[in-house]
């Protein structure tokens, strides 16, 4: 059961695509798991090795390992668009799960809420840069799968929170698929810490259960 919210409270290097959950879904006729990692972010080459030590161990749940490193003179929402579109080799309705792995601004999370304001590209990414972009982002659209459980999450500290909400929303609604973040700091691990939030395309706000890393959708 889960509990209603109030509505407030380019192309990218080959080498830097890892598609062993290609391999998986070409046999398997399956959808794909795509990880995004922002390689600008501190700590993020971590997170890079541990989607990728998954992906070695794991290979019957692996997924597509997205090392995101925008150039200067680049865009990162268009650059963004590029590499998932490209490292699902342009197969519409494939994604099952994407995950983007960046961090957002936030407080000390004993004294202050975080604002919930995300990065992307060394740049923030707020509801605001979702609106203005969102004829890029939309671009999207086609390549998530039909299936109910299909969503983005936005795995960064703190993003579920005020202005993020707005930009989970929203996304939401551009993508009509659910969009999950947490409203506390991430450890490094792969599985969710603290309270997750589910965005829904009609605007709903609402607690959830996060899904383990390994989930099979």
């Amino acid at each position: 059961m889960v509990k209603v919210r109030g509505s407030y409270r380019m192309r990218p290097p080959r080498r830097l695509v890892q598609t062993y959950g290609m391999e998986q879904s070409r046999k398997l006729g399956s959808t794909l798991r795509v990880d995004v990692v922002d390689m600008l972010g501190d700590g993020m080459n971590m997170v890079a090795a541990a989607v990728n030590n998954n992906n070695i161990n794991n290979r019957a749940n692996a997924s597509i390992l997205v090392q995101f490193r925008p150039k200067k003179n680049e865009d990162p929402i268009d650059s963004f668009v590029i590499q998932v579109t490209e490292a699902v080799s342009m197969m519409e309705r494939s994604i099952s799960v994407l995950r983007l792995w960046a961090h957002a601004y936030v407080f000390d999370l004993r004294d202050e809420a975080p604002t919930g304001e995300a990065i992307l590209g060394n740049k923030p990414f707020t509801v605001e840069h979702v609106r203005k972009r969102s004829t890029a982002l939309a671009h999207l659209r086609p390549y998530f799968s039909r299936h109910p459980a299909t969503r983005f999450e936005f795995r960064g500290c703190g993003v579920a929170n005020l202005v993020g909400l707005d930009m989970m929303k929203a996304l939401a609604s551009l993508w009509g698929i659910r969009v999950h973040a947490a409203e506390r700091a991430q450890a490094s691990g792969m599985d969710w810490e603290g309270q997750v939030v589910e965005a829904l395309p009609d605007g709903t706000l609402q607690d959830t259960v996060g899904l383990p890393y390994d989930s099979p959708y």
